[in-house]
């Protein structure tokens, strides 16, 4: 009877197993086609997200120039659909948008973005809800149909913050490499200027600081840098102090402050 009991036993426990592996058999490839599908679908999204990135670097390499628009038409060129790194909202737009420089004429010009979350209207692949929509763009002065939608009119207060940040961060572009390869010197600060510009991840604003220049054994000259201040370090660096800097000697006009050696400086 015992006998019979442990067959019977192994018999059940034979038959889960035998279900389970013929239950993984048949729904492993579904999992692992849909898997690759995503990869797939992801790996598109994120190249076409660079080719974005870059194409609104080059703008702002050219200066890019900020200016209001509305939206004319929204063709949506691709939806992507809900996963990893998009909403299931998120669609390649093509937005025929009417531009208006500040003091200049208006014009047209496609741009590409992506849409992501919110009420919508599609009909025929056209987004009706777009139409008329305000937004705000930053195009190239060489070629202003080379533009990309920066923000939602909605958004502007930030957007406009963030479009200054932008600007800001060209100016310091070079600090770095400046602070180790400048001539260090002595500096008195001239000039303060504060941008309005808070960092506040960084703790800290946007500044512009004046300065006499005292490059030893050289004639004093006039310089200006363009820095991120600490909250806490506005005291130290206010017109009248005298700190270090690092300067081009190509561009002396161009200056930096030289933080190792300011750590000195109470």
């Amino acid at each position: 009877m015992d006998n019979f009991n442990w067959l019977g036993t192994l018999c059940i426990v034979g038959m889960i197993v035998g279900i389970g592996v013929l239950t993984v058999l048949i729904l492993a490839p579904g999992f692992l086609l849909g898997f690759a599908i995503a990869k797939s679908v992801n790996k598109e999204l994120n190249a076409e997200r660079e080719e974005r990135r870059k194409f609104q670097q080059s703008i702002w390499n050219n200066g890019g120039v900020m200016a209001s628009g509305v939206v004319i038409a929204a063709n949506v060129i691709k939806s992507w659909g809900g996963g990893k790194n998009r909403s299931a909202d998120s669609y390649s737009m093509e937005y025929l948008v009417e531009i208006t420089p500040d003091g200049g004429e208006p014009y047209r010009t496609k741009i590409s973005h992506e849409y992501s979350g919110g009420s919508r209207t599609v009909v025929l692949n056209e987004m009706v809800s777009e139409h008329g929509r305000k937004v705000w763009v930053v195009f190239d002065p060489n070629d202003p149909t080379r533009a990309y939608l920066d923000h939602y009119d909605d958004d502007h207060e930030e957007g406009i913050v963030n479009y200054r940040r932008g600007k800001f961060n060209k100016l310091t572009e070079g600090n770095e490499e400046l602070k180790r390869t400048g001539v260090q010197a002595e500096a008195i600060i001239t000039g303060v200027e504060d941008l309005n510009l808070p960092y506040p991840l960084k703790n800290g604003r946007a500044m512009r600081l004046s300065f006499d220049v005292m490059p030893r054994g050289g004639t004093v000259f006039r310089a200006e840098a363009y820095v991120l201040i600490a909250n806490t370090a506005h005291e130290k660096y206010s017109a009248g102090k005298m700190v270090y800097v690092r300067f081009d000697p190509t561009r002396p006009e161009r200056a930096v402050l030289d933080s190792e050696q300011n750590k000195m400086i109470k």
